[in-house]
């Protein structure tokens, strides 16, 4: 869901009509009384209770890699919810050429098919795009992001760039975001993806 609601809150602060969902009654309590301004309320992403193509666009930020049993319940509510022209933005941790070099190496933990510790699958390109297809959407494009997260969280480089990484100082921050973009095709950490809804 929509957590502690940033996005909703930078949506609305640039003008938008924009509405924030999360299961956790105690977030939502918490941003409710925090920014009684926003539309936050608890709900069901796979059901969310808004009316059909109620919305121009629909933003996803890491919520469906949560789900053991897959997200096609979401991707078909967020075809329900978004009117015909809309649009969906989706986030998820992807499989970067990095990590498809760690798990050639086997240097990952053998998934096994158990739900018990489970907290999130990182998706390829593919299996997002042709699930999303499936349920009434084409691609505009998709974007890697979190490049020097995913080399700091992915290699053992990650103590010394955590410091960089938390750093508030301007040019550090300014040279995060320049090895940002230029890992982001290597090691990205995420991968944010633009659909069209048909």
């Amino acid at each position: 869901g929509c957590g502690l609601a940033n996005t909703v809150h930078g949506l609305h602060q640039a003008g938008f009509s924009a509405y924030g969902i999360d299961f956790a009654q105690k977030t939502v309590g918490m941003v409710n009384r925090a920014a009684p301004h926003l539309q936050v309320t608890v709900g069901d992403v796979r059901a969310t209770g808004f009316a059909d193509e109620f919305f121009d666009g629909v933003w996803s930020l890491g919520v469906i890699e949560h789900f053991f049993d897959g997200y096609d319940e979401i991707a078909l509510e967020m075809r329900r919810i978004i009117r015909s022209g809309g649009v969906a933005f989706v986030t998820v941790p992807s499989i970067s050429p990095l990590r498809q070099l760690k798990i050639r190496m086997g240097l990952y933990p053998r998934f096994s098919g158990e739900q018990a510790g489970f907290y999130q699958f990182v998706l390829g390109p593919s299996s997002i795009v042709s699930s999303f297809e499936q349920h009434g959407f084409k691609l505009l494009g998709s974007q890697p992001r979190g490049g020097f997260k995913g080399l700091k969280d992915e290699t053992f480089f990650s103590k010394p760039m955590q410091a960089w990484y938390d750093s508030k100082n301007g040019i550090l921050r300014g040279l995060r975001a320049a090895a940002d973009r230029l890992l982001g095709p290597f090691s990205h950490h995420t991968r944010l993806y633009v659909f069209h809804r048909i």
